[in-house]
């Protein structure tokens, strides 16, 4: 969506919703995620950054939600230098919160699942890519793939389309005789009629 083009009222309505129940997701998430971790020991280091990051994030969504609401849209971050970052203290493993928490982060996943399947987070995504951005280590660590969520690469060429369909096996041809037919094996002489 262009940053001049106006929200639409339907849409600006549904910002606040959806900030709401994402917040109320991300925060369940990260509270299930610190009663359960602790009772680990390897897991106990994961759950303060992983409490950080849901929180933060839950945050960011309710700012940039309020901002679609207001009908603003917000601002693209100018480019920054490049510099090497620390690295993140967040596990990368997709799926990690499925495998540790099971049925319990399943839950959530589901409606996660179901609020980004709704019609107008579709456009909300498109409104503010960074909340793309911000959702998708959650969603990987929940192993949810969402189309709205993949990366667009910055380089990407389209793909061409083929204009006439391939035949998938190299026609026979003419000339070539059929194969004999072979008969089953049995034993010939196994069973004699008395």
């Amino acid at each position: 969506m262009p940053p001049s083009a106006p929200l639409s009222p339907n849409l600006r309505a549904h910002a606040p919703t959806f900030a709401l129940r994402l917040g109320a997701i991300l925060r369940a998430l990260a509270t299930l995620i610190a009663a359960r971790f602790i009772r680990t020991p390897r897991l106990i280091p994961l759950i303060l950054p992983l409490w950080r990051s849901f929180t933060r994030k839950a945050r960011h969504v309710e700012r940039l939600m309020a901002c679609l609401a207001a009908g603003r849209l917000p601002r693209p971050s100018a480019p920054r230098p490049h510099r090497t970052s620390p690295p993140s203290l967040l596990p990368q493993t997709r799926g990690l919160l499925l495998t540790t928490l099971k049925h319990e982060a399943g839950v959530y996943r589901a409606q996660l699942e179901v609020l980004l399947a709704h019609p107008e987070t579709a456009a909300l995504l498109a409104a503010a890519p960074a909340m793309a951005a911000l959702l998708r280590p959650i969603c990987r660590l929940l192993a949810l793939d969402h189309p709205a969520l993949t990366p667009v690469p910055k380089n990407a060429k389209p793909t061409p389309q083929p204009t006439k369909a391939a035949p998938i096996f190299p026609p026979i041809p003419p000339s070539t005789p059929p194969c004999p037919r072979r008969r089953p094996w049995f034993p010939r002489q196994a069973f004699k009629p008395a």
